[in-house]
């Protein structure tokens, strides 16, 4: 990998077992594709829902080429209450044990993405593309705060994206100025849109 992957265990104590785990796991998916840029793993028990059996949630980003592959895994709340009594429905829940295990459920994400990597390899290999460059929207630094670690650039359409210094490959962070032309990842943040993947063009 171009940039080391990141590993981060939320609301949990600290295990050097699942770390491994997960680096086991990232070293498969890249045996199996060799181009990915850098991959970040977050393992987290969601604290407002540690009264129903701490829940894991795992959400993994692998950076390919001109692509950003976010997979997620843990249960779905949403629509999960309709048409059940609550009674059933705690009972229900206790039952996925799936989405309790830490490690079961790294491993249950990871086999996702292997899917999904499989999935974005057979596209790539369909159609002959240029590469990155190609993929990948170009756009210019307009405002940056190196104490803070964060900036702004401009997309091709006029926005501006907002950037934190953990989202720029290659360490790069330091040497953007303001007008840099960069290529990047949009996303969609917390607070709306932003550079998740910024590398210098």
């Amino acid at each position: 990998m171009e940039v080391a992957p990141r590993i981060t265990l939320r609301n949990m104590e600290h295990s050097e077992a699942l770390e491994g785990l997960i680096r086991d796991e990232i070293a498969d998916l890249e045996r199996f594709y060799q181009r990915i840029i850098t991959a970040r793993v977050a393992v987290e028990y969601p604290h407002q829902h540690r009264e129903r059996g701490n829940v894991v949630h795992v959400r993994i980003d692998l950076i390919v080429p001109g692509e950003e592959l976010v997979i997620k895994h843990g249960p779905s709340l949403r629509g999960t209450m309709q048409g059940l009594e609550a009674e059933e429905w705690t009972k229900s829940f206790e039952t996925e044990a799936r989405y309790k295990d830490a490690y079961l459920a790294v491993r249950e994400a990871f086999h996702k993405a292997r899917r999904v990597l499989e999935d974005y390899v057979r596209r790539t290999r369909d159609e002959e593309r240029p590469g990155e460059r190609a993929t990948t929207p170009q756009g210019r630094v307009v405002r940056i705060d190196a104490t803070k670690g964060f900036g702004f650039l401009e997309a091709p359409d006029g926005r501006e994206i907002y950037f934190h210094r953990d989202s720029v490959l290659d360490d790069g962070f330091r040497r953007l100025k303001i007008g840099s032309a960069v290529r990047f990842v949009e996303e969609e943040g917390e607070k709306g849109p932003q550079a998740s993947t910024v590398r210098q063009a």
